[in-house]
Parts: C-alpha cells; sequence; structure tokens
C-alpha cells in the first residue's frame, strides 16, 4: 500500500516509503540464506530484492513538509485488503483477471500444505460458478462462542484477514474478495452459522439446529461487481484432488 506505483523516483520519496526501508535494511537476518522467499515477495510489487536498493532508498534526502502520501492509515479489513490485492495473493491487483483463480488457487494450497495428509481435519473444496464456491472441512470446528471482550473464533475467520490463524487466514482472505460468505460450524452436538456481507457480520453467531460430528462449511460468493469485469474461476482447478468443480460436468458455452 505503501508503494502503489512500485519503486519511488528519487524526487517522490515519502516518509512511508523511508520508514519501511528502514525497517527493512535494519533486519540483517532477511537479507540472510535464499532468496527465494524475497524475490516472490517484492518483485511481483514492482519493487527490488537487493539489501543496497533498499538502503539507498532509507538514507534518502526527504522534503521538510510532508504531503498526503505520507500518511497512510488504512482500519477497514476490507479497504486494506481490496487496496492492495497483490500483498495477499499472487496477483497484479484488481485489474488482474487472474485474481479469481489466485484467491482460490492460494486457499486450497494453504489447506493442502496444513492438512494435507491429515485424517483427523479431512477437507474438500468444491467450485459452483464462475464466482462461488464452498470449502467443508471434516474433523475441525471454529469455535462459535463469544467471551468477554473478545468475539468468537468464527466471527474472526469470517471478518478480519490480520486475526486468523494457518490455514483459515486464508479463509478470511478470500472472504475479503466477497460480497457475501456464510459459515456454519458444529460441534458437541450443536451447529451455529453466520452471515457477513463486505466483511461485516449481519448478526452473531446463531444456533443452527443439532448436528453430529465436528467440522465447518463456508460459501463464498466472490463479489463480481468488484473484481475485473469479465472475471471468472478458471476451469482446470479441480486437477488438485480435493477440488471438484460442478462446472467441469455441465456442457462449456
Amino acid at each position: 500500500m505503501a508503494f502503489p506505483g512500485g519503486w519511488p523516483r528519487a524526487e517522490a520519496i515519502t516518509s512511508a516509503q523511508q520508514t519501511i526501508a528502514r525497517g527493512l535494511t535494519a533486519r540483517s537476518e532477511l537479507w540472510q540464506g535464499n532468496a527465494e522467499h524475497r524475490v516472490a515477495t517484492l518483485r511481483p510489487l514492482g519493487l527490488p530484492d537487493d539489501w543496497a536498493a533498499w538502503h539507498k532508498l532509507a538514507q534518502s534526502a526527504m522534503p521538510d513538509d510532508p504531503g498526503p502520501a505520507d500518511i497512510l492509515v488504512i482500519e477497514d479489513p476490507l479497504q486494506a485488503v481490496r487496496t492492495g490485492p497483490q500483498l495477499y495473493v499472487d496477483a497484479a491487483g484488481r485489474s488482474d483477471p487472474r485474481l479469481p483463480g489466485a484467491i482460490v488457487t492460494q486457499l486450497v494450497e494453504e489447506f493442502a500444505r496444513c492438512h494435507g495428509t491429515d485424517e483427523s481435519a479431512r477437507w474438500n473444496l468444491t467450485i459452483e460458478s464462475r464466482g462461488r464456491f464452498v470449502l467443508e472441512v471434516d474433523g475441525m470446528a471454529l469455535s462459535a462462542e463469544w467471551a468477554p471482550r473478545r468475539r468468537s473464533y468464527l466471527t474472526t475467520v469470517l471478518t478480519f484477514p490480520q486475526g486468523a490463524r494457518a490455514p483459515e487466514w486464508r479463509i478470511s482472505v478470500a472472504a475479503a474478495f466477497c460480497a457475501g460468505v456464510l459459515g456454519r460450524t458444529w460441534y458437541g452436538g450443536r451447529a451455529f452459522e453466520q452471515e457477513v456481507v463486505d466483511l461485516r457480520p449481519l448478526h452473531p453467531p446463531t444456533p443452527a439446529g443439532e448436528m453430529h460430528g465436528t467440522g465447518y462449511r463456508i460459501e463464498f460468493d466472490l463479489d463480481m461487481e468488484w473484481l475485473p469485469p469479465g472475471s471468472a474461476i478458471p476451469l482446470g482447478l479441480d486437477a488438485h484432488p480435493r477440488v471438484h468443480d460442478l462446472r467441469s460436468a455441465r456442457p462449456q458455452r
């Protein structure tokens, strides 16, 4: 978000950019060892992955009077994710037609990384249409009870991209690109559900009857009005054994 146009020109450096540069260059461990993660993180943003460039930015002279570009305060999680989608998914930005596919792919990759061979937490993802998909997890639940001054974990997962643990934080990121999300969790013989629109819960987790076993189900409806025109979850993602694409069985027009 501090580098919306990529690497800045010398005469257009902001204090926010310089603050980040000083923080990065001060952390020597970030520049040691394999550079793969630095390259994968920085280059898609149009930023260099070498210490010398960041050190030069950190030491650059600044104008005496800060301008509006120096102030960066984004408190709304939805605005934060949608302002800089390239920070959360492997795509160039809002106008990138790969964005829907990247959202789904990285959700699948995160769950495969965390639970790929764990039979105690079986999961599947079903793509139902060009902008709708459903994640089902058997063997794990998202707690729905609220504590004093602490919201339920179900609410956190559905509404706060910085507050969830792996792999559920990928659910939070995907939810930020949705017009609406419906979450249901069940454990201890009880079920709860919660509906979220634009990362804002319409109600607290509410009882949804009895249920045997333990698990949860999240229904995602991507915000097709916000995504690039003509966007769609691409075909072919069901090459992954845990992904099912209902469109694959239908005649394609």
